[in-house]
Formats: structure tokens, sequence, C-alpha cells
């Protein structure tokens, strides 16, 4: 048995991304080793239910968003616990200003979509 079969038994690849202000930066595994990729926002994901959708579609595990872009500044819990009737939400709020989220987790309702 190859160690990189036994290595992919204890960690499946995964796709973590970074939202900055127009573009997702993915870091995954091609062949064992770490490659980062950058792709631009399309102009659907702008908005809340657009951004999920893509992050599906690009089918990111995790993404980290830039506190400095407008995504950060202008997503409120509200608005991502009530994100899609597609999607479950955890929202855990900003201590120091408990309308703005300081984490989410979020995860499709149905995966087979």
């Amino acid at each position: 048995m190859n160690r990189e079969s036994i290595t992919s038994l204890h960690a499946p690849q995964m796709t973590m991304g970074v939202l900055t202000e127009n573009e997702l930066l993915l870091v995954g595994l091609d062949q064992g080793k770490r490659v980062l990729h950058s792709r631009l926002l399309p102009r659907e994901a702008h908005d809340l239910a657009g951004l999920l959708e893509y992050l599906w579609q690009q089918e990111v595990t995790s993404v980290w968003v830039l506190p400095s872009t407008g995504f950060s500044q202008r997503v409120t819990c509200t608005e991502l616990r009530q994100a899609s009737a597609h999607w479950t939400t955890l929202v855990h709020p900003a201590p120091s200003e408990p309308t703005r989220p300081s984490s989410a987790l979020i995860w499709p309702k149905n995966p087979e979509r």
C-alpha cells in the first residue's frame, strides 16, 4: 500500500477559499501538492444568494472572508440566518457588534441538489 493512499484516507482533499472584493482564491491539492487558483467573481456573486450558489458550484469546503471587503462590511447576522431555503446556517455574532457576524457556518440542506 503506498503512502499517498493512506494519507488520502485520513486527510480528504479539501478546497479552501479566501473571498476578496472581486475574486475567490482557492487552495487545493493536486497530485499531493498544494496549489493556488484565482477566480474572478461573477456579477451574480455580489449578493448573498448568488455568492452561496457560486461557492457551492466551485465545491468550496470553507471560505474566509477578508474583513475589509464590502461583503464583510454589509452582511448582517439576520441576512445570513435567512440566506435561502437551500442552506442551513449557524451564525455567531461579534461580541462588540451583535448585528454583525464574527463567523458563520453555512452548508446545503440537500447536498444532491
